[in-house]
């Protein structure tokens, strides 16, 4: 028997596209990769949301910063900025600070300008202690009692209007003033020679200048002098030294004994132009001012000299 062949029927075939897909299939492109799908996986979905923290404090940090800085700058304007700014915007401003128009001085105002500042240049500064009179200058010259030699110095003679009696009575009331054991005696012969007045000046210097000042009794005769020619003349006098032997200046101290010999040299100094000029001895015994009527009567006794005599002028 014949065998029955099946026939079956051949597939038909799918309508393709141009690129070879099948109608109504969407063709993908193998270069392309297909998008995940979201939250594919758990770890991945981990990751995203550990991300969402970290944005924010980032951004928190971020408004921090910005805070301080604004809140700096808010500080700086209220509060006039800091110490060194302010210096350097001042200094800033002294340097572009146009400078302060000056006015020309007029010539006729230098000279005066500079006569003041000159002036006020060499001015000398107040002196805080009085300065020593000429006589106690001098006398400080010579600290060695041997650098002036009074035994050099000629004893003087007696003034013109003085007798020989009158000279030899006057010296030995020197002597008899001076000696210790005179008592009431001694006190009067003093008296009488201040009495004397002019006339006993040179025999006053001629025992004055031989006193030995180391010694007690040479000071102490050298102080009773130069105390009858002060009141002789009127308060003229050149100081004396005095020894003081609990302050370590004994008669003997060398300083006292050169300043005691330098007042004999200044009233020898200034009874040298007595000798030749009654105005020297008006002006020595300061009569113009203590007794201006015996100044005129010793002008007339003596022919009448002016006070312009050269003899009477300061030697100084």
């Amino acid at each position: 028997m014949p065998t029955q062949r099946s026939v079956h029927a051949a597939p038909t075939p799918r309508a393709t596209s141009t690129d070879g897909a099948p109608r109504g299939e969407r063709r993908v492109d193998p270069t392309v990769s297909a998008p995940s799908p979201r939250h594919a996986t758990p770890g991945a979905a981990h990751a995203r949301e550990d991300k969402k923290p970290r944005k924010v404090g980032i951004l928190f940090g971020v408004g921090l910063v910005a805070v301080a800085v604004v809140l700096f700058m808010l500080r700086a304007q209220i509060f006039g900025g800091s110490a060194p700014a302010r210096n350097e915007d001042a200094r800033a401003a002294s340097d572009t600070a146009p400078a302060p128009a000056t006015q020309p001085v007029a010539e006729t105002d230098m000279p005066q300008a500079s006569a003041a500042t000159a002036a006020e240049a060499t001015r000398e500064p107040a002196p805080t202690e009085p300065e020593p009179r000429k006589s106690e200058k001098a006398a400080l010259k010579a600290q060695d009692p041997t650098s002036l030699d009074l035994a050099a110095i000629p004893d003087f003679q007696p003034t013109a209007d003085t007798s020989a009696d009158e000279w030899a009575e006057m010296s030995a009331r020197v002597r008899q003033w001076m000696d210790a054991e005179a008592g009431a005696a001694g006190n009067r012969a003093k008296l009488e020679l201040i009495e004397q007045k002019r006339k006993a000046v040179p025999a006053i210097l001629n025992y004055f200048k031989k006193q030995d000042f180391a010694t007690q009794e040479g000071r102490s005769n050298g102080d009773q002098c130069q105390k009858a020619l002060m009141q002789i003349c009127n308060g003229t006098n050149f100081d004396w030294r005095y020894a003081d032997e609990a302050a370590g200046r004994p008669y003997d101290f060398p300083e006292d004994v050169a300043f005691c010999r330098r007042v004999v040299a200044e009233w020898v100094k200034a009874w040298r132009p007595v000798e030749h000029s009654i105005e020297a001895w008006i002006k020595l015994a300061r009569l113009e001012e203590r007794d201006p009527a015996e100044a005129e009567r010793m002008r007339h006794m003596f022919g009448g000299q002016s006070s312009t005599d050269p003899a009477g002028a300061d030697d100084d």
